[in-house]
């Protein structure tokens, strides 16, 4: 009799350690950005918390992008949920690691693109008949000299920067303004 009834306590408490691990496993993801964020040397307690709040939004969009790409894997059990997270580790960690520092120009390069697109089918169409085909390859044309031209630009201004916000905003100062320009 009190046998059983241990083990109906135990099942009962069953999802409340699940969500206590999971509680444990974000306290010390959050420890971890302090952490980390702290060793960086004298910074204020803003930059902690926009940390904290970073990382929670890298792990949300991270984990969308693994919903949009496992999903229909796990639903159909041709891949189990321990082997989709195990993919999405992996991969999501070594894009992270590999292309992290080429976001800023590729993002003003896609930026061009959609202007240098937009500002030739409205703006030479009138001179020029073409269809969006040739609008797109004309902003690809623009998007790689403006990667070309953008990336050893950041490249050389960051080497020279030390960590702090100063040097973040005059980092982004003329991609900002010439971004705010294209719209």
């Amino acid at each position: 009799m009190e046998l059983e009834r241990i083990q109906r306590i135990e099942a009962a408490t069953w999802v409340n350690r699940q969500e206590i691990l999971r509680l444990g496993v974000s306290v010390f993801f959050f420890v971890g950005i302090i952490l980390f964020v702290s060793s960086r040397g004298e910074v204020s307690p803003m930059l902690i918390v926009a940390g904290m709040i970073g990382g929670y939004m890298a792990l949300n969009i991270g984990a969308n992008d693994v919903a949009n790409n496992v999903g229909p894997a796990v639903g159909s059990r041709a891949l189990t949920l321990a082997g989709a997270i195990f993919i999405a580790v992996v991969f999501e960690s070594s894009g992270a690691l590999i292309a992290g520092g080429d976001v800023v120009p590729l993002l003003v390069a896609i930026m061009a693109l959609a202007f240098a697109s937009y500002l030739a089918l409205k703006g030479l169409k009138k001179i020029w008949k073409f269809d969006v085909t040739t609008a797109l390859m004309i902003g690809a044309g623009v998007a790689v000299f403006v990667f070309a031209i953008s990336k050893p630009w950041v490249e050389r201004k960051s080497a020279k920067l030390p960590n702090d916000k100063q040097s973040v905003n005059s980092l982004f100062t003329t991609p900002l303004i010439f971004a705010a320009a294209m719209l």
